[in-house]
């Protein structure tokens, strides 16, 4: 699929916030391709929760993406909200911290997973620790200028529910149109993720 080499405006790259967060996923180096949204795989979720930035904490870049691609590193603190288990695996689950730390080629306009991961302790309806999960990240470009698109889909690959895949989207929640005036380096935003097998 060819895109117009003419700059998009920003408000049309927006929809996806999901591909940075969570594992190597099965299918890398795929070109084009955006994520599956958590609720296309609801029917086969071992896991679906609500996922969003911590409050006073949102997805940092250093440096900031601008137009120009650039190597980024970025890292982010999400909590995971209102999880429904399908399975005995998750059926504990109601809630979940990830830490993220990853790399990504990005722009204004689209992003790839260099490499990341994210480890997310998972907490029962008390709040107490039921396990974690590392997940990490596909590599594969994204036509989104939300870099957090890369880091949400990926593969748990130790801990609860290992060998899972993972899935997600995010919406800003924060504005994301200074990208292409003076550089993005932090957002916020909030949706859905799920794991799936």
């Amino acid at each position: 699929m060819s895109h117009p080499t003419a700059r998009r405006p920003v408000h049309r790259v927006v929809p996806a916030v999901a591909a940075l967060l969570l594992g190597t996923l099965v299918l890398p180096q795929q070109r084009d391709a955006a994520p599956v949204p958590a609720a296309r795989a609801a029917d086969a979720a071992l896991l679906d929760c609500a996922i969003r930035t911590a409050p006073g904490r949102p997805v940092t870049m250093t440096p900031a993406v601008t137009s120009d691609a650039r190597t980024v590193g970025v890292r982010a603190t999400m909590r995971l909200t209102d999880c429904r288990a399908s399975t005995r695996a998750g059926r504990h689950v109601r809630t979940g911290t990830a830490h993220i730390d990853g790399r990504v080629r990005a722009d204004c306009s689209s992003v790839t997973p260099l490499g990341g991961k994210a480890t997310v302790t998972w907490r029962d309806v008390s709040g107490h620790r039921v396990g974690t999960s590392t997940i990490r990240a596909v590599r594969r470009t994204l036509h989104s200028s939300n870099v957090s698109d890369g880091l949400l889909n990926g593969k748990v690959t130790s801990g609860l529910m290992s060998g899972a895949k993972v899935r997600g989207s995010i919406t800003p929640t924060s504005r994301i149109s200074r990208c292409t005036e003076s550089g993005l380096r932090s957002l916020s935003g909030a949706g859905r993720i799920a794991l799936y097998r």
